[in-house]
């Protein structure tokens, strides 16, 4: 009996000694499990990853007005009228990647004779609503550069003829260049170059096919919005 009371006291020791080790093993295990979730979580998006361009980031839109100085061809001997011409128009257009945008330009521009009046030419006062024209730009650093083909629109003679018959100018087929440099925020200031050539005019009912087209050019300054 002093022996197997002697054995069971040696082993209900040790189980008591080693309680203490036990207890460690478990705390430990209880803080990795604590901190573990963290790492299973998924990693932040990166915030910096740019994010995909809306449909209204990818448009043009300006608004602009232009003054400039027109001519016209006239027969041999014939005094060339002086004329300047008021222009406001819109541009709407898509810009694709890079720098380059297409879309679509209408104006209106009103044209005054400033010169002496030769009657062998008349006076070329009058009108003209360029309907819509397709339009083709991009920028080059900061110069914002457009061309637009022209093909609709007739110039309406402001005078009538001694029967009182009105004169236009039909047919038109042209461009214009264009040239602009941002000067504050969204203003843009610059120049345009334009060169015309009606192939049809009409007098009262009457349509005649021209030989040699009606022509008119012109350079102006050009103030523009940029949306």
């Amino acid at each position: 009996m002093g022996f197997r009371a002697t054995t069971a006291w040696v082993m209900l020791t040790g189980i008591l000694a080693s309680a203490p080790a036990w207890a460690a093993d478990d705390q430990v295990k209880d803080e990795a499990m604590t901190e573990s979730p963290a790492a299973s979580e998924p990693a932040p998006l990166d915030s910096t990853a740019a994010a995909p361009q809306t449909f209204k980031e990818h448009l043009h839109l300006q608004m602009n007005g232009t003054l400039g100085y027109v001519g016209t061809e006239v027969s041999s001997g014939s005094t060339v009228p002086s004329l300047l011409a008021f222009e406001i128009g819109a541009v709407g257009a898509y810009r694709f990647k890079g720098e380059w945008f297409a879309g679509l330009t209408t104006d209106f521009r009103f044209v005054n004779q400033y010169s002496h009046v030769d009657p062998t030419v008349g006076n070329r006062r009058g009108t003209r609503w360029s309907i819509l024209s397709p339009t083709f730009g991009t920028k080059l650093g900061r110069l914002l550069l457009m061309l637009n083909i022209q093909f609709l629109g007739d110039y309406n003679l402001g005078n009538k003829t001694a029967g009182g018959l009105s004169v236009s100018y039909n047919n038109p087929f042209g461009g214009r260049l264009t040239g602009l440099f941002p000067v504050h925020e969204k203003i843009h200031a610059g120049m345009e170059v334009e060169y015309v050539g009606f192939a049809q005019q009409t007098t009262g009912p009457s349509h005649l096919s021209l030989t040699k087209k009606f022509n008119m050019w012109d350079v102006g300054l050009t103030v523009a919005y940029v949306f």
